[in-house]
């Protein structure tokens, strides 16, 4: 089940190419409702009718869905199929995880021990939507002198902050192990980097 996120949209399609089965996307839309709680459930007032419209028969036998707001629409679609459909949720549900049948979180998720939960350290990968260097930026890439140290850099969400001490000393590790064996220094920033993140990293 697709969303509006491309990030969240890959680590979905990833899995569900990794499980070598063949499966069916659909793209769930959400209306203004999205924001109250209390209606999202199975009854799917929060999503548009041009969505509802496609959660139909025959229903499958496993369903994959990432954030909370997906949630209801993976259990409606286990009760028309008389329990019949496995659920599994990528990220924090934002609320109890008994029924679910396998949660896949990582670390900025405090979720308490389950065993229907699997953390991981990394966001699941998408090599089936690998991107492919163009020649300027192959070219880019080897005026970098060796060895090229690569570091991502994200940004804050509800449940994690960037600690900018750790930040700093980040950045004075990586400076001194340049200093002492030469080489460069590649951050990469998202759009959630904050703006004094990023600074760092220019003047470094």
């Amino acid at each position: 089940m697709l969303g509006n996120r491309t990030g969240d949209d890959n680590q979905l399609s990833a899995l569900a190419v990794a499980l070598g089965w063949p499966f069916e996307t659909k793209t769930l839309r959400y209306n203004s409702l999205r924001h109250f709680p209390f209606l999202r459930d199975e009854r799917l007032l929060h999503l548009i009718g041009e969505t509802r419209s496609t959660l139909l028969p025959p229903w499958p036998d496993l369903v994959i869905g990432l954030g909370y707001e997906s949630l209801p629409a993976a259990r409606f679609i286990r009760r028309q199929s008389r329990g019949h459909t496995r659920l599994i949720q990528i990220g924090n549900p934002r609320c109890a995880i008994d029924d679910i049948d396998l949660v896949i979180a990582t670390p900025q998720y405090p979720l308490p021990d389950a065993t229907n939960l699997l953390k991981i350290p990394l966001p699941i990968g998408n090599p089936a939507r690998a991107v492919t260097a163009t020649q300027e930026e192959e070219d880019w890439l080897q005026s970098m002198p060796s060895p090229r140290r690569l570091v991502a850099v994200g940004g804050s969400t509800r449940q994690w902050k960037v600690d900018e001490r750790r930040l700093n000393l980040a950045i004075r590790h990586l400076k001194e192990a340049r200093a002492r064996s030469g080489g460069s220094v590649i951050a990469v920033t998202s759009r959630r980097t904050p703006q004094r993140s990023s600074a760092h990293w220019k003047t470094s």
